[in-house]
């Protein structure tokens, strides 16, 4: 009975000390690296994506030298980093969206205002060729304005967070063309 049971045991164990390449880990960690990769984790979780990438090249590279052990442990490695990336990636993604919503209320509010402050502007004492420069300024960002509410609505927010900061600053820039002209400077008398 004993050596039947060396018959079973010995085979199991050279098989367990040779082993076979982790190829079902393998093949895990590659598709959560691509569904990283699909959600963005390139751009919002680098160095994580970098980490998960870098374990599997670690890992393919202990398959080739019959390391399966160190391949394995590798492959779950980066299956880990992977998962990792693509949670970090939705969370960065969604504070993004936020804060571009929130930045294209805020210039959509700041263009109504403009425009109201450009209906002022000539009993201000505003030039009317100020005023129409002015107002052709935020009649172009206006246009523009819509363009970002394009680009938040294809969930490309990078791009929107960028052209609202552009916008913004535009904007500003018009509005001071418009402020009332200051009245004149008096300086202090000199004593006679």
């Amino acid at each position: 009975m004993r050596r039947l049971w060396l018959l079973w045991v010995l085979p199991a164990l050279f098989a367990v000390a040779c082993g076979e390449p982790p190829a079902k880990e393998m093949t895990q960690a590659q598709a959560a690296l691509d569904a990283a990769r699909a959600g963005g984790a390139q751009q919002f979780a680098g160095d994580e994506f970098a980490a998960a990438v870098a374990a599997l090249a670690h890992s393919k590279e202990a398959v080739t030298q019959r390391d399966y052990r160190l391949a394995l442990n590798h492959a779950l490695d980066s299956r880990e980093h992977a998962q990792n990336a693509t949670r970090l990636a939705e969370e960065a993604r969604a504070a993004l969206q936020a804060e571009v919503e929130q930045a294209l209320r805020e210039l959509n509010s700041q263009v109504t205002a403009a425009k109201a402050r450009l209906l002022a502007a000539p009993k201000a004492g505003v030039t009317p060729r100020a005023v129409r420069r002015t107002a052709r300024v935020i009649a172009s960002l206006e246009a523009e304005v819509q363009e970002v509410d394009s680009l938040v609505k294809v969930a490309d927010y990078t791009s929107a967070r960028t052209r609202i900061g552009s916008l913004t600053l535009r904007l500003s820039t018009a509005l001071a063309a418009i402020n009332p002209p200051a009245g004149p400077v008096r300086g202090r008398r000199r004593p006679s």
